[in-house]
């Protein structure tokens, strides 16, 4: 009997999927559906983006006439994948972009559904999206199965550790075994040194040395495909870091390194109740803040009292960085950091009479926010540190 063909899937290389399919829907239903402007539109998105603090525009190595035909070409695929344009050709290669200027794009009568829903409605937009998504993509579809039944974590490898096992002559079997005892689910030193020397293949064919930056990211990388496949989910590590991206926008699941009892590993969990249909159509449902509002407040609460109670300062309320407590709520009860951040605020704001404590946050600037965590603004500003004072009954 021959066996199925395994299912492939393509997750675009989409920075901020919700913000630039949100702008490109609302241009192309007032008919600016040519490629070129959809590409000019692109690069507005990402100046807004900057603007607000959730982005950042580089320096493009390529011309103006040029720039951002890829992802502007990887967003018109998916919105076609997604039903919302009509099926045309992009272009491949950026030698072919030229004659392609002027190719319009037709919107769709579901995309001028979801354009109603970018104009009107953030959080009815971003669940339509999130239903397309579904529908589009089973590596998606897999991985919010997987994330139900449990966490996938993986060690992330700093410039430091790589600089320390080259002067102790680690190898990669070394790594392996590392790598096994920090990742979830049932990997084996084979699977995970598997992985490993594929990573780092990428330097096979180049004279000169690897930096110790490029050996750890290749490192993480290489646990990150192994810890992924630890669950059941063999996926490259370009298609890792887009869902980790999508997860952020979607809030159907999240990731943090900073969440206890994973040292040195990031961290994903479910932020989504599941279910599937007799028909086999899956639907994912975001935990907000009607729901759980209460429930994560509570945890903020057991999240301090539980690192604080760790804390070499001794202090009754000693000052806990925000994003520490923030993964440790999040993770607990299985929501987004946002929801826990939009949470927080509340509480600082005493929007929960039934959690009897007072909690402040503060500037923190002595606290460094790690790269791999969002800031906590609370009133304009960045809030780093926190302290929960229980009221007295």
């Amino acid at each position: 009997m021959t066996a199925p063909p395994a299912v492939t899937d393509t997750i675009p290389r989409l920075h901020q999927v919700v913000d630039h399919a949100r702008d490109q829907l609302i241009g192309l239903e007032k008919e600016l559906d040519t490629f070129e402007e959809c590409r000019l539109r692109y690069l507005e998105t990402q100046r807004r983006l900057e603007r607000e603090g959730r982005g950042r525009l580089t320096a493009s190595r390529v011309s103006d006439s040029e720039r951002n035909w890829a992802p502007t070409r990887d967003c018109l695929q998916e919105l076609m994948r997604w039903g919302a344009i009509e099926a045309a050709q992009l272009p491949s290669e950026r030698k072919f972009v030229d004659r392609y200027r002027e190719q319009r794009y037709a919107i769709t009568d579901r995309g001028r559904e979801l354009a109603r829903l970018a104009a009107t409605s953030q959080a009815g937009f971003v669940d339509a999206v999130t239903a397309a998504i579904i529908e589009a993509h089973p590596y998606f579809r897999a991985l919010l199965e997987a994330l139900a039944e449990g966490v996938i974590a993986y060690p992330v490898v700093s410039e430091g550790e790589v600089a320390e096992s080259r002067r102790q002559g680690r190898k990669v079997a070394d790594w392996a075994a590392w790598g096994v005892e920090r990742i979830a689910g049932d990997p084996t030193a084979e699977l995970v040194r598997r992985e490993i020397e594929k990573a780092l293949d990428r330097f096979k064919h180049r004279e000169e040395k690897p930096t110790t930056k490029e050996l750890a990211e290749a490192l993480s990388d290489g646990f990150a495909v192994a810890g992924f496949a630890a669950r059941g989910l063999v996926f490259d590590s370009a298609t890792i870091k887009a869902l980790l991206r999508w997860g952020s926008a979607l809030l159907v699941y999240d990731q943090s390194r900073y969440v206890p009892g994973f040292a040195q590993a990031t961290v994903m969990w479910g932020c989504s109740d599941i279910a599937v249909d007799d028909s086999g159509r899956m639907a994912a449902t975001r935990r907000g803040r009607a729901a759980w509002g209460e429930i994560v407040a509570r945890a903020i609460v057991a999240a301090y009292d539980a690192l604080a109670a760790e804390d070499p300062s001794h202090m009754q309320t000693p000052f806990i960085a925000v994003h520490r407590v923030r993964a440790h709520a999040a993770h607990a009860v299985g929501v987004a950091r946002a929801l826990v951040s939009r949470v927080l605020a509340d509480l600082v704001d005493g929007a929960f009479p039934e959690t009897p404590v007072q909690a402040a946050v503060y500037v923190g600037s002595t606290v460094r926010l790690p790269d791999s965590e969002p800031a906590f603004r609370y009133r304009g500003g960045r809030r780093l540190v926190m302290q929960v004072t229980h009221k007295e009954e």
